[in-house]
């Protein structure tokens, strides 16, 4: 194989192998039909999980929380996802 075509598949397959395994979650907390919360979770490696939280329910996340050594909590401003399945609580 050239060695460009074999740097270029390699790229791609490690990009692949980076989002396997991550499962994302989307929950209403307050029952209006609407996604509240927003979690993503990469199982078998710690320190990676964090979540995105609408904190006043107006469809957009005001606050992004990593869950690593630390809890760290940032602001964000993000539209929450519509059309999506929501877990039940």
């Amino acid at each position: 194989m050239h060695p460009i075509r074999f740097l270029l598949a390699s790229i791609v397959l490690c990009a692949g192998c980076s989002a396997v395994g991550t499962r994302v979650s989307y929950y209403d907390r307050n029952a209006d039909g609407k996604v509240d919360l927003e979690k993503h979770r990469h199982p078998g490696k710690e320190d990676a999980d964090w979540v995105l939280r609408d904190n006043d329910f107006d469809g957009k996340y005001e606050t992004k929380v990593l869950y690593g050594v630390a809890v760290k909590e940032s602001s964000v401003d993000q539209q929450v996802p519509t059309g999506v399945r929501m877990e039940k609580r």
